[in-house]
């Protein structure tokens, strides 16, 4: 009787492991790799806050973890700029340079990271992604949305210490900066929680 052959390849069974398992490895994969150490405790904030949110689902989850580990810490700032109470700090107020100015690349990179975040649909400005420098000329009329909502309610980003916001701004609107600063509140946003 001749030998029984086996397949090469043995199908082997995938158990299912538990979703907060999957989503808890997600974080801890997205702070290993992080190298802006800024952006840990907000990825910790993410992690404590997304199980108690109802509202979210596993695939909701796995994308928020994908956006929030691609973010630069300065974005994160950007969303918080954008959202209340920072943004009212900043209504009426225009970008004193053209958009992408040459001789000024940190300017430049700011206006870069706004439209990235407009290209993953966390901005829009007059009901479009902002995607071009000209959306993003005016900030009264760029709002949070989406993602960009869930992300700066669950990573807590206004706890971000408004020193960070203000250095953006400054950049943004260097000359009405000068004449009216935004205005720094008694007491700090940055109780970070231990």
């Amino acid at each position: 009787m001749p030998p029984t052959v086996q397949p090469a390849c043995i199908e082997i069974p995938i158990t299912e492991r538990p979703p907060s398992d999957e989503v808890l490895e997600g974080i801890l994969l997205a702070a290993q790799r992080e190298h802006e150490e800024k952006k840990l405790p907000f990825l910790s904030n993410l992690l404590a806050n997304i199980y108690y949110d109802p509202n979210i689902d596993i695939p909701q989850i796995n994308f928020l973890i994908k956006i929030s580990s691609t973010m630069s810490f300065r974005q994160m700032c950007i969303l918080s700029m954008f959202s209340d109470p920072y943004k009212s700090k900043i209504n009426g107020r225009y970008c004193a340079e053209a958009a992408f100015p040459k001789s000024n690349e940190n300017l430049d990179s700011i206006f870069q990271e706004i439209i990235d975040l407009g290209s993953k649909g966390l901005l829009y400005s007059d009901d479009e992604p902002v995607t071009k420098a000209s959306l993003a000329n005016n900030p009264r009329y760029i709002k949070v949305i989406g993602a960009g909502i869930s992300l700066y309610k669950l990573m807590e980003l206004e706890y971000i210490d408004e020193e960070y916001l203000n250095a953006i701004t400054y950049n943004l609107f260097p000359q009405e900066s000068e004449r009216d600063p935004p205005k720094i509140s008694p007491k700090k946003r940055n109780s970070q929680k231990t």
